[in-house]
């Protein structure tokens, strides 16, 4: 059995307002317990694939999605319905611990004075890589 990779969700969109804030509320129909919400549509429709991506890596059945959802809600004035596509292996990748050896040469002298210092050399590494990327 193909294990698929990339999968398609149908998200319940509503509006929630509350004293003078407003914000959105994702459900998923499909994924039972499944939610996520933002200040902004698109902070909630960001944080909707990365709910829908983490139910679906927690659990094995997945099941496929009711498109008839969208056809049939068409009229609904309260809420609307969204398409969310997840790659499981790239949000697998993305949010990965797994770390990998990298061997680094560096001179002697540096070598030994931050052994000298107790200093965590991966860490430095890892800081630095960060630093250069801006993440």
């Amino acid at each position: 059995m193909v294990k698929v990779k990339k999968h398609v969700c149908v998200a319940k969109i509503s509006k929630v307002k509350e004293d003078d804030t407003e914000s959105f509320l994702v459900r998923f129909p499909d994924l039972p317990g499944c939610l996520a919400g933002g200040e902004t549509i698109s902070d909630a429709l960001e944080r909707a694939e990365d709910a829908c991506a983490l139910w679906m890596l927690h659990y094995d059945n997945v099941p496929p999605p009711d498109l008839g959802l969208l056809e049939s809600n068409r009229n609904d004035k309260d809420n609307f319905y969204n398409l969310i596509f997840v790659d499981l292996e790239e949000y697998s990748k993305k949010i990965s611990l797994k770390s990998v050896k990298k061997n680094v040469t560096i001179p002697s002298w540096l070598n030994e004075k931050a052994e000298r210092e107790n200093l965590n050399f991966s860490q430095i590494l890892q800081q630095g890589v960060k630093d250069a990327l801006g993440v």
